[in-house]
């Protein structure tokens, strides 16, 4: 019995021995193939050694220059290995790599791989986090350079991105973010992109938000030179529909002729506390008796005829278009009027009165009560040709490149003629507005008044 144990305990130590011996053979085996291996990648010996200190070596597959350099680098961070491995490069990224490990996930640095070139990842660096990389990767797929992308992909609101991926690379894509900033949803914004074009969907972003643009915008009907009047006509009460509105104003049901303009003030006007070059003044719009516009300037002699000022910004714009022309035609145009006070347009419409035996239908018909002046913003200049008079400026060579070129300047045709049941004052060729080089564009591209272009920018 007890030599048939010694002869058990034999054959176990010898089974044990010749698997210790088999595994010490295999793992022999295995690294005499495994640094073989990474010996014909290109890697010393030494090199070998370190990647197996780290146990990486079995995840190798290429030389790789750049994880060589991570693990003999003093920045060396030993939690960052699996970052390290996501790059093969010539370059030192060990810096690089480790600022992106701080704030990105291995998945996300894997995803930026699949897209990014390392010098983009390089520069991700600099930039703020990037919280969705997902869209970050459908964006710069769409064409946009990183730092327009990073930021798109931070702004837009999650369920944003597909819609915005959907339509073709905006020229400013700035835009989008400035809808839905406004208060528009995706459906809508994208409508007005594929209704209205790269350029239509620009110029219309500044715009308040507006529930029944969907509904308008979707009409076969719509025309984008109405839209204001579309609004507007639908917000009085006067059609049950947004279609039917469309199709009121087409027909031009909206326009209506003034035969007395005497008639037209309104009993609660808006008080005007903006003070802005879109501020509109009208007689449903009055400013304080104290309105003073800031940085009042004194026109220069050579472009005005008797002593006045505007506001810095309009007459520096009035003198750039002044030059211009003058450069253009040879004809000179001269401010012979600007801002006035309160109490000097009260007294001018006081001295018509007079003037006219109280005729206050006529007077009304060019003039505006104090308050409702806007020659009290400094923005509004009245303008003639020198050396002529006021009754031949319809005529001049003046006004016409003014009609065709004012709006590079920020300056408006502030009453035209086809514009009266608007602006509800009586056509004038000679009144100027500045509103700036963007408001006067828009204007200028769409045929709007003043009066048109600001509801749509405050919605009343």
């Amino acid at each position: 019995m007890k030599k048939k144990k010694a002869s058990l305990r034999i054959i176990t130590l010898y089974l044990i021995i010749v698997l210790l011996l088999g595994a010490i053979g295999f793992m022999s085996y295995k690294t005499f193939f495994e640094d073989s291996r990474l010996h014909r990648l290109g890697y010393t010996y030494r090199q070998i050694r370190q990647l197996k200190e780290y146990e990486i070596a079995e995840k190798i597959e290429d030389f790789n220059q750049s994880l060589l350099y991570a693990l003999n680098s003093r920045e060396f961070v030993r939690d960052n290995l699996p970052y390290y491995l996501l790059f093969d490069s010539q370059m030192d990224l060990t810096r690089i790599v480790n600022e992106l490990a701080k704030n990105y996930s291995v998945k996300d640095v894997e995803l930026m791989r699949s897209f990014m070139s390392d010098e983009q990842i390089e520069s991700v660096i600099d930039h703020e986090k990037i919280n969705d990389i997902a869209a970050l990767k459908g964006i710069i797929e769409k064409g946009y350079d990183l730092a327009e992308a990073i930021r798109l992909a931070n702004a837009l609101p999650a369920e944003s991105v597909s819609h915005f991926l959907s339509l073709y690379q905006l020229s400013q894509p700035e835009n989008y973010l400035r809808y839905l900033e406004n208060g528009f949803d995706d459906e809508t914004v994208c409508l007005i992109f594929n209704k209205l074009g790269d350029e239509g969907f620009n110029n219309l972003s500044f715009m308040h938000y507006f529930s029944e643009l969907y509904g308008m915008i979707s009409s076969e009907l719509f025309d984008v030179e109405m839209l204001p009047r579309y609004l507007m006509y639908y917000h009085a009460g006067n059609s049950s529909t947004v279609t039917k509105s469309v199709s009121a104003v087409n027909a031009k049901k909206d326009v209506v002729e003034i035969t007395d303009y005497s008639t037209l003030d309104v009993r609660n006007p808006e008080k005007v506390e903006e003070s802005s070059v879109t501020m509109l003044v009208n007689r449903s719009h009055q400013l304080s008796q104290s309105y003073l516009p800031e940085s009042l300037k004194d026109v220069d002699a050579d472009y005005r005829y008797g002593p006045c000022q505007l506001t810095e910004e309009a007459l520096s714009a009035f003198k750039a278009m002044a030059d211009e022309c003058l450069a253009q035609t040879g004809k000179q145009i001269l401010i012979y009027s600007g801002y006035r006070s309160y109490a000097a347009i009260q007294k001018d419409y006081q001295q018509a009165l007079i003037d006219s035996a109280s005729n206050y239908q006529m007077i009304d018909s060019f003039m505006f009560k104090a308050g409702f002046d806007e020659s009290q913003t400094g923005l509004a200049v009245e303008i003639l040709e020198k050396g002529q008079e006021k009754d031949d400026f319809s005529s001049s060579a003046a006004l016409k490149w003014l009609k065709e070129n004012a709006y590079n300047f920020g300056y408006v045709l502030r009453y035209p003629q086809d514009r009266e049941f608007l602006t509800r004052i009586s056509f004038s060729d000679t009144h100027f507005r500045y509103v700036g080089i963007e408001a006067a564009t828009i204007m200028k591209e769409y045929g709007w008044s003043l009066e048109e272009y600001h509801y749509l920018l405050t919605g009343k």
